[in-house]
């Protein structure tokens, strides 16, 4: 039962690095850090914990007691965009999630969740699954807010143990910056000039999910403002870096910094996870799973895990995928 085994490793492996990434923004939990200290992509590992975390209830919610307090340095606009970029088949979880904060008091969240509640009539299936696909049915009282996004589960009570989310460590570096810089443009595009050095818009534009016009009138105002610098290149166009980039982390107590493609590593487990779910794959043979795992590769993951910046990943071609759930530890 080859893909049976490897669903099992993929899945432990999945949920473990979900529960380090977010205790290392303050979730409350024990669990080891990563060893890179890679800097995290909130609006990414929100949008795959929607998905994802329907099979650990406990951390469902201890990430919507995090949202709760944190939620304001959440990228609304940037969540939409790769929510299209990258969808994850659970804008109702998500939705659920945003009005929990919603009815927190972040009028934020509200349009949000009110976009992605159900929209037609439909029998409620249990908020929480089995990594088989099977339901949950341990339900005593209906959550009345679950209900309007088509979803049963008891009802969600916030366990008091949310805190802010830590600086001394890189993980949470994106919303530092948003603290100091806003919820824009504007600061993405500092942290891709961080961590490439020298960007063309595209670059930028690609890496944070912003439009082109938003980086382009984001760049304008920080050349105004003498942080950035204009490059031109007759070869390469108009390039852009920062004036001055170790003091601009010497700010933040940074020194060195990544930030990897978080999106593509994401959509390409969510990818290998959801064909791992078909049922014709449980009784074939080794050759069989690989060769669909290749197929996959070919068509669909392509070289996103190549492109992702995790160094645990980029060397993984179809015959090495079984050794996901390993590489994964590894981040």
């Amino acid at each position: 039962m080859f893909a049976a085994e490897f669903k099992h490793r993929l899945y432990h492996a999945t949920l473990n690095l979900l529960w380090r990434q977010w205790s290392a923004l303050g979730v409350a939990g024990h669990t080891v850090p990563g060893k890179r200290n890679y800097v995290l992509d909130p609006e990414m590992l929100l949008l795959f914990s929607a998905y994802f975390c329907r099979y650990d209830a406990r951390l469902y919610d201890l990430i919507i007691d995090w949202l709760r307090k944190n939620g304001g340095l959440v990228n609304i606009q940037r969540l939409h965009a790769l929510a299209k970029r990258h969808y994850m088949d659970e804008s109702t979880s998500l939705g659920y999630m945003a009005q929990c904060v919603s009815d927190n008091g972040e009028r934020r969240w509200k349009k949000l969740s009110g976009e992605l509640r159900q929209k037609r009539s439909s029998t409620p299936i249990p908020l929480f699954i089995q990594p088989d696909g099977t339901q949950n049915d341990f339900l005593h009282t209906s959550d009345s807010t679950a209900l309007q996004y088509g979803f049963l589960r008891n009802p969600y009570q916030p366990s008091g143990k949310a805190s802010v989310f830590p600086t001394d460590t890189n993980a949470a570096f994106l919303l530092q910056l948003r603290g100091a810089f806003g919820l824009s443009a504007r600061t993405e595009t500092i942290l891709a000039l961080l961590v490439r050095k020298v960007c063309k818009i595209q670059e930028i534009a690609e890496m944070s999910a912003f439009a082109w016009k938003s980086i382009q009138d984001a760049l304008e105002e920080l050349c105004a403002a003498s942080l950035v610098i204009a490059c031109e290149s007759q070869k390469r166009g108009r390039s852009f870096t920062l004036r001055n980039p170790k003091a601009l982390l010497a700010l933040f107590d940074k020194s060195t910094i990544y930030f990897p493609r978080w999106d593509l590593c994401f959509q390409a487990i969510s990818l290998i996870w959801k064909a791992l779910g078909d049922q014709r794959l449980q009784t074939v043979s080794e050759a069989t799973v690989l060769a669909t795992l290749q197929d996959l590769l070919d068509t669909h993951i392509g070289d996103s895990l190549l492109y992702s910046g995790l160094e645990e990943l980029v060397m993984l071609q179809a015959s090495d995928l079984t050794k996901l759930p390993d590489c994964l530890d590894a981040i």
